[in-house]
């Protein structure tokens, strides 16, 4: 009978028979300490709890001081582990997300992978399928472990595939998704050029700079209106209206000043 009652009320038979006379009887903290810290990594002594939830509610605190000393990942609660592995291996995927996929743009669960690699070997193939679907590109996205950087290397590719002369730098590259999305935006500034300026007189002015025909053809107009107005017999070629931002600027530098 009494090794029942110490099996089945062990709190109460501690406090009875005090616990080192409990312990001779009955030692359950030993087992409580193969199952949670076998290494004795914590240098916690179960015996010194009424029962296996404090002694384990000891340990998270400790779990909290090694795997989330700054409480970066607050969201994650020890308190929701029974396993310190459970709870190291909870802050790991949440790691890897704010290292690769911050905002969880890609609905990828880190839980699901043994391992970093395989997990962002996965987005890889994400980032490829979102920016280069179809490789028409010789950027292996293999070679990248930022989505910022397989991108950038891809605008790169394609500005030195397309526009090797690096005449049209005025876009704003984030605009763009695939490399056909930028071809469009080039087809389209090439089509300006030859509808607003086909002899190139103001080839200076980047249309890539903006966003449609009309502001590129107004500031060719006022280029041509202050050359006009200050330069009308050509005199001063060294001089371009391009090169200056307003026409008190080109004027002052027709004036020598």
């Amino acid at each position: 009978m009494p090794h029942a009652i110490f099996f089945n009320l062990n709190s109460e038979a501690k406090k009875i028979l005090g616990k080192k006379e409990w312990s001779k009887l009955y030692s359950p903290d030993i087992e409580w300490k193969d199952e949670h810290d076998s290494k004795d990594e914590y240098n916690v002594d179960p015996s010194q709890f009424d029962d296996e939830d404090e002694y384990v509610d000891a340990l998270r605190k400790l779990w909290k001081h090694k795997y989330d000393y700054f409480n970066e990942f607050s969201s994650i609660d020890p308190s929701n582990y029974i396993h310190v592995d459970a709870y190291g291996k909870a802050i790991d995927n949440k790691n890897w997300m704010n290292k690769y996929d911050k905002d969880n743009a890609y609905k990828l669960d880190p839980s699901d992978y043994d391992c970093e690699e395989e997990y962002l070997d996965d987005l890889r193939c994400c980032w490829q399928h979102k920016y280069d679907p179809d490789t028409k590109t010789n950027v292996c996205v293999d070679d990248y472990y930022t989505e910022e950087d397989y991108k950038e290397s891809l605008v790169n590719n394609w500005k030195e595939t397309y526009d090797p002369q690096h005449s049209f730098n005025g876009f704003q590259f984030e605009r763009f998704t695939t490399v056909d999305d930028y071809l469009i935006g080039l087809n389209d500034r090439l089509d300006w050029i030859k509808k607003c300026d086909p002899e190139r007189i103001f080839s200076k002015i980047d249309p890539s700079k903006y966003d449609n025909m009309f502001q590129y053809q107004h500031v060719l107009d006022l280029r041509k209106a202050w050359k006009k107005k200050y330069d009308p017999n050509n005199m001063h070629t060294e001089i371009h209206p391009c090169d200056y931002n307003s026409v008190e600027e080109y004027h002052r530098a027709l004036m020598g000043q």
